[in-house]
This record gives C-alpha cells, sequence and structure tokens, in this order.
C-alpha cells in the first residue's frame, strides 16, 4: 500500500507542478518578501462537479474552481495555521495548513477518504490525520464487541490499541522535523478523544449489551480523565473527533440525571441544562444548543413538536439569532399542515418539467410526501431508506420533494432507486412547508386525510405509524 502511495505521489506531484505550480515561480516581487504564502493545489479523478469549497470552522472561505486535467491550486497569502477543510460534492476532508506549506492532493472520489494522496510541503502531517482518522473507523469495528466487557476488562481492552496508536503518534513525531505545537494538540486529539468517546459511552452500551434493568455502578477512577479534559478547547471545535467526544460526554451527563434524580426524567431537557452549564465557547455552545433541540424535535415525538422547557433554555442561552430564526421558522412550518384534516391540494413539477398536482399523484393511496435535501441526507442514504420501507409496506406510495434543482437529473448518473421524485415551482405553496430544509414527511392515509404532518424518517415512531396507516 506504502509502495503505491508513492508511485501515485510522485506521479502526481510531477504532473501537477509542471501545469500550475510553474506560473507562480517568478510571480513574487520584493514587497510580497515580507509576506508568507501558503499553496493547496492538486488533481481530482472522476470529479464530481467542478468546484472545491475551502472551509474553516465550517464556514466557506473561498471557492476553488478545477482547471485543466481537473487540476486545481490556490495561493494563501498569510495563511492563518490551523486546521481547515475542503469539500467537492457531497464529500469533505481536513487539511492543516501552516503559513508556507505547499500542499498538494491526488483524490479519486470513488473513494474519498481511502484514495487521498498528499505530496510537498505539509504532506506528512496530513498523511498522519487522515491515517487517524481512518483508524477510528477500523478501531470502532473491534471495540464495539467489547461494551459487554466488566469495566476492568473493557478498559484493559481500549488501553491496548489505545497504546498501539500513541506509539504510532511517538514515531511520527521522531521521524518529522518541525512540527508545529498546534498540529501536535491536534494529533494526540486525533488519537486520544476517540477512545474517551467510547469511556463515555460504555455504561450506556454496556446496559444495552447485557439487557440491564439499570446503568452499571462504576469506580471512581473510570472518569479520571475529565480533569484534564478542556471541554472549551477553541482549537478543536470543528474537529469530529473532539465535537463527538463532548457529545457523548453531554449524552452521558443527561442519563446519569434520569438514573439519579427522580425530576430529571427528559433526556433532551437534561442535555440542554449540561450544555448551558459547562459550554463557554459561544459559537460551539450555540451549536450544540441547537442540535439537541432539533434532534428532540424530530425524533422525540411521533409528530415533531417543541416541548416549551425545551425550548425556553435553548433561547435562554443560545446567543446566534440567525439559529433563533430558524428555531422560529421550524415552529411555523410545522403548524402549517394540521393532522386529521384533509391535504391542502398544490402542484409539483415532474421528471419531464410538468406541472402536477399532489392530487393526481397520490390518486387515493395511502401516501408517504417526503421533503429532503442533499444538506440533511444524502441520496445513497434516503436509497436505503426507502428500500427497507418499500420492502416492509409494499402497498404505500412514497413521492420524494426535493430542493436541489438539479437531482432528477443526478439521480438517473447515480442510478440510485429512489422512485417518483419532484421539484417545488418557483412559487409553489410547497416552500412553506419546507422553508426550513428540514427533512419532513407528511403521512397521508388513502382518503387524502393527513395522518401526521410532520414526521421524520429516522424516528422510532415512523415505522409504526406506517403500520397503523396500513390497517
Amino acid at each position: 500500500m506504502q509502495n503505491s502511495n508513492n508511485l501515485i505521489r510522485n506521479k502526481y506531484h510531477s504532473l501537477i507542478l509542471a501545469i500550475l505550480v510553474f506560473p507562480f515561480l517568478y510571480s513574487c516581487t520584493t514587497s510580497e518578501d515580507k509576506d508568507t504564502f501558503a499553496y493547496f493545489g492538486g488533481h481530482i479523478k472522476n470529479p464530481k462537479g467542478d468546484l472545491i469549497l475551502f472551509l474553516k470552522d465550517g464556514q466557506a472561505i473561498d471557492t476553488i474552481r478545477l482547471g485543466i486535467h481537473n487540476t486545481f491550486l490556490k495561493k494563501f497569502k498569510n495563511l492563518e495555521e490551523g486546521l481547515y477543510t475542503f469539500k467537492h460534492g457531497l464529500e469533505f476532508q481536513y487539511i492543516y495548513l501552516e503559513p508556507t506549506d505547499s500542499v498538494l492532493i491526488h483524490l479519486n472520489t470513488w473513494d474519498f477518504d481511502e484514495n487521498l494522496v498528499f505530496s510537498g510541503r505539509g504532506s506528512e502531517k496530513n498523511e498522519f490525520l487522515v491515517n487517524s482518522l481512518l483508524n477510528i473507523e477500523n478501531d470502532e469495528k473491534i471495540i464495539g464487541s467489547y461494551y459487554g466487557f466488566e469495566e476492568e476488562k473493557f478498559t484493559f481492552k481500549l488501553d491496548s490499541i489505545l497504546h498501539l496508536r500513541e506509539a504510532t503518534l511517538s514515531q511520527f513525531k521522531s521521524a518529522v522535523e518541525d512540527i508545529s505545537t498546534g498540529f501536535i494538540h491536534l494529533a494526540e486529539a486525533s488519537i486520544t478523544f476517540p477512545f474517551l468517546r467510547r469511556k463515555e459511552a460504555y455504561s450506556y452500551f454496556h446496559k444495552h449489551a447485557l439487557k440491564l434493568a439499570e446503568f452499571p455502578v462504576l469506580s471512581d477512577r473510570f472518569y479520571d480523565y475529565r480533569k484534564h479534559i478542556n471541554l472549551n478547547d477553541n482549537a478543536l471545535i470543528s474537529f469530529y473527533p473532539y465535537t463527538n467526544y463532548v457529545t457523548n460526554y453531554i449524552y452521558n451527563a443527561g442519563y446519569k440525571k434520569i438514573a439519579t434524580h427522580k425530576e430529571c426524567q427528559v433526556l433532551a431537557t437534561n442535555m440542554l441544562e449540561v450544555i448551558a452549564a459547562n459550554i463557554a465557547q459561544g459559537a460551539f455552545k450555540d451549536k450544540l444548543l441547537k442540535s439537541v433541540l432539533v434532534n428532540d424535535f424530530l425524533k422525540g415525538n411521533s409528530t415533531c413538536s417543541f416541548s416549551d422547557r425545551n425550548l425556553k433554555i435553548f433561547l435562554d442561552n443560545c446567543e446566534n439569532s440567525a439559529f433563533k430564526k430558524e428555531i422560529e421558522v421550524l415552529i411555523k412550518e410545522s403548524n402549517l399542515i394540521k393532522n386529521n384534516q384533509p391535504l391542502s391540494p398544490f402542484n409539483l413539477i415532474n421528471a419531464n418539467n410538468e406541472i402536477v398536482s399532489v392530487g393526481e399523484i397520490i390518486k387515493d393511496k395511502p401516501t408517504i410526501l417526503y421533503f429532503w435535501s442533499t444538506e440533511f441526507m444524502s441520496p445513497k442514504y434516503l436509497s436505503m431508506r426507502l428500500s427497507y420501507f418499500r420492502k416492509q409496506f409494499p402497498t404505500i406510495l412514497f413521492v420524494g420533494i426535493q430542493i436541489n434543482d438539479d437531482f432528477i437529473i443526478a439521480n438517473k448518473k447515480q442510478k440510485l432507486n429512489l422512485g417518483a421524485q419532484y421539484k417545488i415551482p418557483k412559487n409553489g405553496l410547497a416552500h412553506s412547508y419546507f422553508s426550513s430544509q428540514y427533512p419532513r414527511s407528511i403521512i397521508i392515509n388513502n382518503k387524502g386525510t393527513v395522518i401526521n404532518g410532520f414526521a421524520y424518517f429516522n424516528s422510532k415512531f415512523f415505522s409504526p405509524q406506517l403500520k397503523q396507516l396500513i390497517k
């Protein structure tokens, strides 16, 4: 594997340098000598479009267009050192850049992570980072079988794998010169936090693995590592191994309140209170608050709704006005379609660009109208869910209403079995049902009556409602 990567690296490093870097060799002037320049470029095989988004902390800061031979190069003046992401199509990957790095990539989109090769100055640290993230996925398959073990054996098994990952980091530090303290901090986080996340999840998964009535009683030392954890690390708030750990910590703390306080039996409420009390970093705190609130909205009830208590905690503690507006829109949107009433007629556009009424599409059949966008649900995942539901409920009609204008065409190219897909006319009434763009399903019986105006595919209540629909 390593030899193969080296051949690919050498081949495409030479190609990209020849095509793209040469024009920059003589672009510097004496006034620029005071500045630093970082370069990010590469070659994309089987591209999913002609654009690459370059992001920092989830915000797009540049758009890079693919050029000749699907290559690209971007020059950054006085770039801030840190963790960035680049996104192409529906996939993204991290990249760590310092002010004088010149990182080139070769990427085959058919297997985004496995076929990503780095070269150039700064490549070693990015190769280490990608391999660490791939190790997380590989370790997960093994560690999933450990949750049935008692505390001592579970800890021993977990520590054994962790020590191997730490040894890899030590070798990296010895082999690579001039590694910045910022990257070392990130590299340590990429190794440590996935294991700490699993310790946070142990109590819950151990209970379920052994079908216990109560959560296990753990020793005082089991959570000793928390003494050294910073829940407000600004350098890591856009790094998923860290944010996943914090999220699991919040879940664990929420379940503990259920187990120890009779008055705290609502998990989402507990989690919102834990966030409000423990997370100080503004943007991170706001994101977590919204995530818990919306997740409970989508999955907490058969018909999606907010509890007054949860909404109050969110509004009292969230400082992001855009998030608050988003929740206001979601509340308004959820109230537009009433249960146990006929569905108001509206028009859609089919794959042939023809206007059709929703009544013509349904034709007295039990129907699920599901609104969706690729921002919240990948086409591949949607195809899998639809396949499952169609097998379980073959008499129910599933009708997709999507916000991505070009997806009906893209669907044909990807050969995904999504069935009937429609778009909303420019000024169509249905836009108001999907203004928040959160995935929404409307359950309608064979008489055209709305059984549930706002259901969610991934809710535990969804399948039982479909069973009731066909009785």
